[in-house]
């Protein structure tokens, strides 16, 4: 077996774990919302989530900036150095905005009634969290090495973020979550997968995507985190990110 059908199958398997995360969350009977530690599983995963953007991504999107702008040189992008950070922001302001949306549509902004804006509400989440989800899975797939432990650090990270993302989405709007919500979202992972290899964008794209993937993850994380009604669990965030902190710095050194 050649090293790229490897490295295939390794990020499948990886893109077939988010996708079941997706399903597995309506199955596990774990706590769930107003339960004894319905929290403390998605603040810890959060915590992880966080740290691994800090720890390891961040860092990763400073070579990414000088890679980017060696791949362009000769295209003259205005901007060159700062436009895989400003991805980051792009994101980061852009899930920020979308979360004023969705408190929009709760609040009835449509003109259908409640459950209309219900809908409205579970449609912009699970539409962007999808193309989310599809980013990253794809981002695994092009980037990520079969070997060396870099693909089992993003799995691990990216899938217990998911975690969190399905638990909220799945508490915001159940039935709509079973019906379509969890298919979308698990085959926007399995999508991201087939694109990177069937389909591959060019380096520099990729390059402005590991930019977005960081912006969003820690808007994401902070949206379901900080808001009083979250009810976050600040020590077991603080245990996640150090704990994973903890495993990045040991297998860097």
């Amino acid at each position: 077996m050649t090293p790229a059908m490897i490295q295939a199958l390794a990020t499948l398997a990886a893109a077939a774990i988010f996708a079941f995360i997706f399903y597995g969350e309506s199955w596990w009977q774990w706590p769930k919302k107003g339960q004894p530690g319905s929290r403390r599983v998605v603040s810890f995963s959060a915590g992880i989530a966080v740290a691994y953007v800090f720890i390891h991504l961040l860092p990763e999107l400073a070579a990414a900036s000088v890679e980017f702008v060696e791949a362009t040189a000769e295209h003259a992008l205005p901007f060159p150095r700062h436009r895989v950070h400003g991805t980051a922001l792009l994101a980061f302001v852009l899930f920020y905005g979308l979360a004023h949306m969705v408190n929009w549509a709760r609040l009835g902004g449509g003109h259908g009634g409640e459950e209309e804006a219900e809908g409205i509400h579970f449609r912009l989440l699970a539409g962007s969290y999808a193309l989310y989800v599809f980013v990253v899975s794809y981002l695994m797939a092009h980037q990520m090495e079969a070997g060396g432990g870099q693909l089992a650090l993003y799995a691990v990270a990216m899938g217990l973020h998911f975690l969190g993302l399905a638990y909220s989405l799945r508490g915001d709007c159940q039935p709509l979550y079973d019906s379509w919500g969890r298919h979308a979202l698990a085959g926007a992972a399995i999508a991201g997968w087939a694109v990177a290899l069937l389909a591959p964008l060019p380096e520099s794209a990729a390059f402005t995507l590991l930019g977005f993937v960081a912006g969003a993850v820690i808007m994401n994380t902070m949206t379901s985190e900080l808001p009083e009604e979250k009810e976050g669990r600040f020590f077991a965030f603080l245990a996640g990110a150090v704990v994973y902190t903890a495993v990045l710095l040991l297998i860097d050194h």
